[in-house]
């Protein structure tokens, strides 16, 4: 639910010019802000637990068995790492409140990318439409600078 809403918020913010999003009634951007912010203040008791039970993986030895292995923990690292930034950054936002300036938008979309793409199911399918959605957002990016100038 977080990943779609957040999608549609980015994609208002950042139209391509090829691409008509709803702007009017104003309340459906008020709704998916909404469920966006509520839904991820939700999931922090869920997102504990699973990272409760996934961490003892990194804490197994011998550290690396095989390539496999190997991949496997990085992807549990990376689902740790950007899970946890993802939330913490995201809750700071709600309060306004940023210890160090950084491009919040820009950082909470592609971090949110990461943790999607290394959560726990693994999907082929997942992995493909976010590394989709990057690459249409980089043509977006790539063709509003050109119009820009």
């Amino acid at each position: 639910m977080c990943f779609l809403t957040g999608l549609f918020s980015h994609g208002l913010q950042n139209p391509p010019s090829w691409m008509l999003f709803p702007t009017s009634p104003v309340w459906i951007y008020q709704l998916t802000q909404g469920i966006h912010v509520t839904a991820g203040i939700a999931s922090i008791p869920l997102l504990l637990a699973k990272l409760w039970s996934v961490y003892l993986e990194l804490l197994t030895w011998p550290p690396v068995k095989s390539v496999a292995h190997g991949l496997e923990r990085a992807s549990i690292a990376l689902f740790i790492a950007s899970s946890l930034l993802e939330l913490t950054t995201g809750l700071i936002n709600t309060y306004k409140w940023y210890p160090r300036p950084f491009p919040f938008r820009e950082t909470h979309r592609r971090v949110g990318m990461c943790a999607s793409c290394s959560s726990g199911t693994r999907s082929r399918v997942v992995r493909g439409l976010a590394a989709a959605a990057m690459a249409i957002h980089d043509l977006w990016q790539a063709g509003s600078l050109q119009g820009d100038r």
